[in-house]
């Protein structure tokens, strides 16, 4: 089978002939465009070295191996989904270590401010230094703005959607984060979890505000039913004990529940991200809200719940990617990455996909990162059959 083909059979719970390989960050790039963040593009892997003699042996050895990520831009942002041509952004400090920019939110009842950093040390990250909603007030702003698909939304039709995944590894990938995340994004984490305690139905106001601005962009995203996955991401944010189990079900449960059920009305694949404690109930309530994918799931301490208990639990109901930490390629040694992955692969096979938990942020890959890739390569082709 090809690569996508693995993958897909995986989602479907039919037949394939071994587990799908999904290592970060050799599974795509996922371009700022894709993630909805105007600006970025002057920042594209611009710490990243382009001569990396043990990426490119890692990225070699993957060719037949892995699926790509095709990012397609929803134009989706953290800013309860604020149409992207109402955000006006700038440069305002450019160093050898790091890029600093502003972003201006024009709003029918005033305009609001944010600052973003790019550093060196880290390819991949996007730090918020100023968030534009300061009190409550500036939600009711964001609120206010009459909502447009953004300009930056991609429509891939059926014949392009073939072309792009003639080469059997390519899925066509849109990313959404969850509503909820739409509304926090906006503000500091204790912010939100402050106006989650105090107000929460007008939170929860805001966040039925994002989910309706989601439905519409995934009603135009997929209009052609040729996307393959869309990625949703962020719950962890109240997976508890950050937060309560009626909170976590209020604002994360059912608002992806519809957000899903238009994503399978057409004949997309639902992928759900989240770190932290996913153990029972997590897992049920993501097949609660009929999700076919789900990952990471993480073992104590990053997590509670080891995979192969996981895996008994999604049954042929749900999809888990699992589970090789981010922390033990780039520091643990090629015997515990051996053993990590033989753990992963312990037990039922047929619902799982063996993947690392996180993207590197390290711009040059170090001799140790690439052995443990390597070495996890190995395991995977030794003991990935089905």
């Amino acid at each position: 089978m090809t690569p996508r083909e693995r993958l897909l059979a995986t989602f479907t719970h039919k037949t394939h002939d071994r587990v799908p390989l999904d290592i970060f960050p050799f599974n795509g790039y996922r371009t700022p465009n894709a993630l909805g963040l105007k600006g970025f593009e002057s920042f594209d892997e611009i710490y990243a070295s382009d001569n990396d003699p043990i990426r490119e042996s890692i990225t070699t050895r993957l060719v037949d191996k892995t699926t790509i990520q095709h990012g397609i831009s929803a134009g989706v942002n953290r800013y309860m989904i604020t149409p992207n041509q109402r955000i006006k952004e700038e440069v305002i400090h450019r160093s050898p270590d790091k890029v600093v920019f502003k972003q201006t939110i024009d709003t029918p009842k005033g305009t609001l401010q944010a600052l973003l950093e790019r550093r060196a040390g880290s390819v991949d990250n996007i730090w918020t230094i100023e968030y534009p909603v300061k009190s409550f007030d500036d939600l009711e702003k964001l609120a206010s703005i009459p909502f447009e698909l953004p300009d930056n939304l991609e429509v891939i039709d059926r014949s392009t959607a073939e072309s792009i995944t003639a080469d059997g590894r390519s899925l066509l990938y849109t990313y959404i984060s969850s509503p909820f995340v739409c509304v926090g994004g906006t503000m500091s984490y204790e912010e939100f979890l402050y106006h989650c305690a105090v107000d929460l139905p007008a939170i929860t106001q805001f966040v039925s505000i994002a989910l309706e601005r989601a439905l519409q962009i995934t009603e135009a995203v997929m209009k052609h039913n040729c996307i393959d996955i869309v990625w949703t991401g962020g719950s962890e944010w109240l997976t508890p004990p950050m937060s309560s189990p009626s909170l976590y079900k209020k604002l994360v449960v059912e608002p992806e529940r519809e957000l899903i059920r238009k994503i399978h009305d057409h004949e997309g694949f639902a992928h759900v991200h989240s770190h932290g404690n996913v153990g029972s109930p997590i897992i049920n309530h993501v097949m609660e809200r009929e999700a076919d994918y789900f990952e990471p799931v993480e073992p104590p301490p990053d997590g509670n719940i080891e995979f192969i208990h996981a895996k008994e639990i999604a049954g042929e109901n749900l999809t888990l990617g699992g589970n090789i930490e981010l922390s033990l390629i780039e520091q643990g040694s090629p015997e515990q990455v051996r053993e990590a992955a033989a753990i992963a692969l312990d037990g039922r096979k047929d619902n799982m996909v063996l993947a690392i938990s996180a993207p590197t942020n390290i711009p040059d890959f170090s001799e140790q990162f690439g052995n443990n890739i390597h070495t996890l390569i190995d395991v995977w082709e030794e003991m990935g059959m089905i």
